[in-house]
């Protein structure tokens, strides 16, 4: 259990808030009000944005180093990046906790499997294959 201090402004009733800019402890909107004049505190921490850029693929990658049809371009994978219909796909909450089951999984191979008994997951795979050239409408 937190024991709370004393207002860092009035230094008389316990602090029940702290500054979003700062952390300086306050107690009540007046005291916030004379905090941000005395010290220049704008109080409000910059906005950081929910989805932080994804760092620019400089290689090819590869599930199996041994087995060259495995590779997939950097174009096939910033085509996958940029596609407006996997994005709206992926606005599925379904879909996003069986992508994330996937990826905790220890064999991968066994419940990729087992994912393609889930329609979402089987129109997401077709939308991916589509959009490198190598779906059903692209043989």
């Amino acid at each position: 259990m937190k024991i709370q201090g004393l207002c860092k402004v009035c230094q008389a009733a316990v602090s029940k808030y702290k500054c979003p800019k700062c952390d300086t402890e306050y107690c009540s909107v007046n005291c916030y009000k004379s905090h941000k004049e005395d010290n220049n505190c704008e109080g409000n921490k910059p906005k950081q944005n929910p989805y932080p850029k994804t760092p620019e693929i400089h290689q090819k990658t590869s599930l199996d180093d041994d087995n060259d049809c495995d590779k997939i371009s950097i174009e096939d994978l910033n085509n996958l990046k940029s596609s407006i219909a996997l994005k709206d796909l992926l606005k599925n909450p379904h879909l996003r906790t069986i992508l994330c089951e996937m990826d905790k999984s220890g064999c991968k191979e066994e419940h990729l499997s087992n994912l393609m008994q889930e329609p979402i997951f089987v129109e997401f795979a077709d939308e991916c294959l589509k959009t490198i050239g190598q779906g059903p409408d692209n043989t």
